[in-house]
């Protein structure tokens, strides 16, 4: 009977588990990307994201670089999309833009993210990807906080991502 109770607890309280996930649309680029400049918006998320992405041996340019890039560009953000007019950037080696756009969960961990890496060649998308953070039973149970990533957990499974869109 003991057994039966714990293997009924047990499957309730793993029901409706999840661990985190990605889904993406790859659009393969035509020319090689080495170079990504992480949009001045995306924050610390972004940059958590640029640092894994800079680990895999790409050149980052993190959000305050790339901010800097569009005052001396004398462009705004949203121009940084426009294949003509980031011409000064793109002089740099700068090939793609990524942006990550992620919201905060109960807990601190991010719940879940947008992102897109733009080639600035040709203004097209090459990744577009949507990430939702893991949960688990009760909200801050122990089987929750099991199931969740944290920021650096995440960025990397986003940078995997991205990497396999671009290699």
């Amino acid at each position: 009977m003991k057994k039966l109770t714990l293997l009924l607890f047990l499957s309730v309280l793993f029901s409706g588990c999840t661990s985190p996930s990605i889904s993406s649309n790859i659009q393969r680029s035509k020319t090689p990307i080495k170079t990504i400049a992480i949009s001045p918006s995306s924050g610390m998320f972004g940059d958590a994201v640029g640092i894994e992405l800079s680990n895999r041996n790409f050149v980052v340019y993190d959000s305050g670089q790339s901010a800097t890039l569009l005052v001396t560009a004398g462009i705004s953000e949203i121009e940084f999309y426009q294949p003509n007019r980031t011409k000064s950037i793109q002089e740099r080696g700068v090939d793609a833009v990524l942006v990550v756009k992620a919201t905060a969960g109960y807990d601190g961990s991010p719940d879940n993210a947008t992102v897109k890496l733009v080639s600035l060649k040709d203004g097209k998308l090459i990744i577009g990807a949507n990430w939702q953070n893991g949960h688990g039973g009760m909200r801050g149970s122990p089987a929750d906080r099991n199931s969740r990533s944290g920021l650096v957990e995440a960025a990397a499974q986003i940078a995997n991502a991205v990497e396999q869109a671009i290699r």
